[in-house]
């Protein structure tokens, strides 16, 4: 236990392997159990020159215990009457937001999906872009912009946040004299109120240097105020809220982006309908596959889900990186289509040749070619290989390319007949094409008597 900074440590080798959130000052940070039926607290409690915690649960038939293995995991256990053994409620580190500074200085830590990803603060940047690439998030973050000193700066509130480590407390104090002490100091990088009740803040903390081992929606997490350049915070109106702003925008493109690619499937399905009516007109369609953006399996055979909204997506991203219609592909004879040009550039590792060359100097680069991989994985010739919308929207949010996964051949990537072998397994009962004899044509020439 840190006497200083009210919180538990789990070390390893001397160095901080887990850390616990910060604990106000004779409070208590209850713990709901739902399955189990009973609740847990944990007081950290300051008399004198004693520093403890104490542990209470709501109900007398509980019986729970920490343990430490020897693997180094923390656990949480309650005893089973019925069969006699101890159930592990809760154990840390578990996951990647557990391990202590996951993320690096300024890196907050983001658990909410299947794996834990790293992202900078807001108003901040990764210290080594490589080291991003690659996953390896332990480098942190860095300002983009130093702190002006003066009455520019501002406050960017984080909530729900496990606040970082190494606090300094200035005992009790209300939220506006709390954020008067951090703004007064240049040094200070942020503050935070414990159990603020109106206008009186139980316990006051400052950060001086580093914020370090933070993670988002913390279960008991708190309200961490961190402090910027005025120009971060958007001096055209922008308000705090640039987070919730930033997420609204997101879920707005992804859902118009959706409807966009289904009013041109159904259009496309329409067309395409028509058109097979024809007989004249199926040897051309044959030739040109899917039209534009249809997915194999929809443009041939009608069948219609997300997935197929999501091929449409990559090809319209391969578009805008390369400047270049999907259409244009269609007489050159060695691709039929732009993704079967990308994909041919990305085997040969030559993935910059597909990058525009009005923006390939001057563009973000790792930014584009995580936009190739993406629509890449979106054209995919199986449906089940593709992501899905909301996948699509963190692989593309998200700063690192470590955990997008390789891309697979894609639909349609050079000329070969409509019986792939995709084909095959949507329509396991089709068969070879028959051969059929070439058209003939007689003729009966009249003669005069």
């Amino acid at each position: 236990m840190d006497p200083r900074g009210r919180q538990t440590y789990l070390l390893k080798q001397q160095n901080p392997y887990w850390r616990s959130n910060v604990y106000a000052a004779n409070l208590s940070s209850t713990i709901y159990n739902k399955s189990q039926g009973f609740a847990s607290s944990i007081t950290y409690v300051e008399d004198g020159d004693e520093v403890y915690t104490s542990y209470s649960v709501s109900q007398s038939w509980v019986a729970l215990r920490f343990k430490i293995v020897p693997s180094g995991q923390y656990m949480l256990q309650l005893w089973q009457q019925s069969s006699s053994t101890w159930q592990v409620l809760r154990e840390v580190p578990h996951v990647g937001c557990d391990f202590y500074g996951h993320c690096g200085p300024y890196g907050s830590c983001d658990q909410s999906g299947s794996v834990s990803l790293c992202n900078c603060l807001t108003g901040f940047e990764p210290k080594i872009q490589t080291d991003w690439i690659t996953g390896n998030w332990t480098s942190g973050c860095v300002r983009k912009k130093a702190l002006s000193c003066n009455s520019g700066d501002g406050f960017l509130k984080l909530p729900r946040m496990k606040l970082p480590d190494h606090s300094w407390s200035l005992g009790n104090k209300t939220a506006s004299e709390c954020e008067f002490q951090c703004r007064g100091n240049c040094s200070c990088t942020a503050y935070a109120c414990l159990n603020v009740s109106g206008e009186f803040a139980v316990n006051c903390l400052l950060w001086f240097g580093d914020l370090i081992d933070l993670v988002n929606n913390h279960e008991t997490g708190q309200d961490l105020y961190v402090h910027l350049h005025g120009s971060e915070l958007g001096g055209n109106g922008e308000s705090k809220k640039t987070t919730k702003n930033r997420r609204s925008l997101i879920a707005v493109a992804v859902a118009t982006i959706s409807i966009g690619v289904l009013l041109i499937s159904i259009f496309g399905y329409m067309l395409r309908r028509k058109r097979l009516r024809k007989p004249e007109l199926r040897i051309t369609d044959n030739k040109m596959k899917t039209g534009g953006y249809m997915s194999p399996e929809y443009a041939l055979y009608g069948r219609f889900s997300e997935k197929s909204d999501v091929f449409s997506f990559g090809v319209l991203l391969l578009e805008i990186v390369s400047s270049k219609r999907n259409t244009d592909f269609y007489h050159m004879e060695q691709f039929l289509t732009l993704f079967g040009w990308a994909w041919e550039n990305w085997k040969d590792g030559r993935a910059s040749d597909l990058i525009d060359i009005s923006i390939r100097e001057t563009c973000k680069h790792h930014e584009v070619i995580k936009c190739i991989n993406v629509a890449l994985l979106c054209v995919q010739e199986f449906p089940a290989d593709r992501p899905t919308i909301s996948d699509v929207v963190l692989m593309l949010a998200n700063g690192s390319t470590a955990l997008i996964p390789s891309p697979k051949e894609p639909a349609y990537s050079t000329l070969k007949s409509p019986t792939t072998t995709a084909v095959r397994q949507l329509l396991p009962s089709l068969q070879t094409p028959s051969s059929y004899s070439k058209n003939g044509l007689t003729i009966s020439n009249l003669q005069p008597r």
